[in-house]
């Protein structure tokens, strides 16, 4: 499953699955669907229905759109008053898509899980690329040294390497600086740092892969919720 990208070191691989769902739980993909329209009735739509839909533009005035992701982040938080605060909600806007209320608040947990997935599976290939590239950039390097003439004061040019410690979104992976004029001792300790930076972006991509898999693993456990707070909310919009 892993692949070679360093003595004594391998890329932090990801099962397909895991790349698959990233990018089906990702922003874009459910941007890109095209859900029927919803009912301007308590009509229950099932979960999976709900699911489907979720990239259901819905239109609410500023304040209801502010009320609901605060509602949102009730139920996200596990907070007991989440069903009082959308009872409220709904008696005070009784004019509302309620179907459109109740995607927005279960599309808000889904987005915030998706994202995170999105995040990580990017935030490992980041890593895995820093890894490869310092990697590259030693080889290069030895080649230099040992290509020179041979004199200790010799003095062999290369880059300046920085390697950020965390990952953001069109980062470089390693940002090369104005070329260094060192011998070959000097360039001995410079790779030395190189091996470190090396070694910190193959944990963090290792750390990055724990928190993906830890999200994963927790899939089920977002649908049982989402669906438990879908029922809620359908029975509390209708007086049950």
């Amino acid at each position: 499953m892993a692949t070679w990208s360093g003595r004594g070191q391998t890329d932090v691989a990801m099962p397909t699955w895991i790349l698959a769902s990233a990018l089906f739980l990702s922003p874009l993909h459910l941007a890109l669907e095209t859900p029927p329209t919803p009912q301007k009735t308590v009509s229950s739509v099932s979960v999976e229905e709900t699911i489907g839909r979720l990239g259901t533009p819905a239109e609410f005035s500023a304040k209801q759109t502010s009320r609901l992701q605060t509602i949102s982040q009730k139920f996200i938080d596990g907070d007991p008053k989440a069903i009082e605060a959308w009872t409220r909600f709904v008696r005070k806007n009784a004019d509302v898509d309620v179907d459109a209320a109740v995607l927005f608040i279960v599309r808000v947990a889904y987005l915030e899980y998706a994202e995170d997935l999105y995040y990580y599976t990017a935030a490992v290939g980041y890593f895995n690329q820093q890894k490869r590239m310092l990697k590259d950039n030693i080889a290069e390097m030895r080649k230099d040294i040992k290509a020179s003439p041979g004199g200790k004061e010799d003095m062999i040019p290369g880059p300046s390497l920085h390697a950020p410690k965390t990952f953001s979104e069109g980062a470089e992976p390693v940002i090369a600086g104005e070329a260094m004029l060192m011998n070959a001792a000097e360039w001995s300790k410079e790779l030395k740092r190189w091996k470190k930076l090396r070694s910190r972006a193959d944990k963090s991509a290792k750390a990055a892969a724990t928190k993906l898999h830890t999200k994963m693993k927790k899939r089920k456990k977002l649908y049982r919720d989402m669906k438990r707070t879908h029922k809620a909310l359908y029975a509390a919009a209708a007086g049950e």
